[in-house]
């Protein structure tokens, strides 16, 4: 993918926007963010064609773009929220009331980000180990370690309460 070759970064993105998108989508549980995050990061892909140097997949190294610009953005906006907070600008949200249906997506935005993010990647968007590792900068070895922890840490949040 050439920085100029206009035909080369069309098929970039119809060959990637879904799998971006998707990921982008898990990581911000919005639809209308995961759109702008998809955009984004093709935006920056293309701007940056020349530095991709093809150790990893293609797809895997615009999904790394977006899962960058995404955990800027969600830090970004958790920082906002403690600043307002500290500030009584305006108060911060309440955790919502447990429903009885599991809500996957908001029991991910409750794991930390570096766990989400690497479950996302290999469990949700199917990444091999090796490539999800690639693509978040850590040894394979600590990205299945985040992967288990992440699963565990999702198991017990989705775990019915005991009733007493």
């Amino acid at each position: 993918m050439a920085a100029g070759d206009r035909a080369a970064l069309e098929e970039a993105y119809r060959r990637h926007r879904d799998r971006v998108f998707s990921t982008a989508y898990r990581l911000m549980a919005d639809a209308g963010s995961a759109a702008d995050l998809t955009h984004d990061a093709f935006v920056r892909a293309f701007e940056r064609a020349a530095q991709y140097r093809g150790e990893a997949a293609l797809g895997t190294w615009i999904s790394r773009i977006a899962l960058n610009l995404g955990l800027r953005q969600l830090r970004r906006e958790r920082w906002l929220l403690r600043f307002a907070a500290e500030r009584a600008w305006r108060a911060v949200p309440a955790e919502p009331a447990p429903a009885a249906a599991i809500d996957l997506d908001r029991a991910l935005l409750r794991l930390p980000a570096a766990l989400r993010t690497a479950l996302v990647l290999v469990t949700l968007e199917g990444y091999p180990h090796a490539e999800a590792a690639a693509a978040l900068g850590i040894s394979e070895a600590a990205c299945r370690q985040r992967v288990h922890r992440a699963r565990a840490a999702l198991a017990a949040e989705l775990r019915p309460e005991e009733e007493e």
